[in-house]
């Protein structure tokens, strides 16, 4: 028997999507139960990460595997940490990173702090990373000045990646845009 949204806590809204099966899934809230829709995804629909390393920095396991699958699906190599601890050491054991997606509200090192370590790390090249932060939180509530860019959960897949795109073409020199 299906919780109603109230008694759950409220209004929520999920989606996922998994390359092997080539389905999405999205779950919301319909009346006093919940709705399941599963669609074919198709490649040609999906953002085009290629060729790019993700450091994704979440406490909650339903995050990291929603972000994995779908940077995955995008075609980017993703690397995952449960806590800014993990995700800073994964910083210094990872050869190379285009971009670190984090979550603001964590335990013990929240996304703030971890951004601050980033920014003030050894190496100009992690100095200068692109970091987008998510979080639940409405954006009145959130400090941006730290990161590169703000989305709020649950994350728009086309959103995340046409961010990502900028982000990172914003910090290539200029002799290396296309023309």
């Amino acid at each position: 028997m299906a919780m109603p949204a109230e008694r759950a806590g409220g209004p929520r809204q999920a989606a996922t999507s998994d390359p092997l099966s080539g389905l999405s899934a999205s779950v919301r809230p319909l009346g006093g139960g919940v709705e399941s829709v599963m669609t074919p995804l198709s490649s040609s629909q999906l953002p085009d990460l290629s060729g790019l390393t993700v450091l994704v920095v979440d406490d909650d396991e339903d995050a990291i595997k929603v972000l994995t699958t779908m940077m995955t699906a995008c075609g980017a190599e993703v690397i995952f940490a449960r806590s800014a601890p993990e995700g800073l050491a994964n910083l210094d054991t990872t050869s190379h990173l285009d971009v670190v997606i984090t979550d603001i509200s964590m335990p013990g090192i929240d996304g703030y702090e971890f951004t601050r370590k980033i920014r003030q790390h050894s190496s100009p090249v992690h100095r200068a990373l692109p970091i987008i932060a998510l979080t639940g939180f409405h954006q009145t509530y959130v400090i941006t000045e730290t990161f590169d860019a703000f989305l709020q959960k649950p994350v728009d897949l086309d959103r995340l990646c046409a961010v990502i795109k900028i982000l990172l073409a914003r910090r290539r020199p200029s002799s290396e845009r296309p023309a």
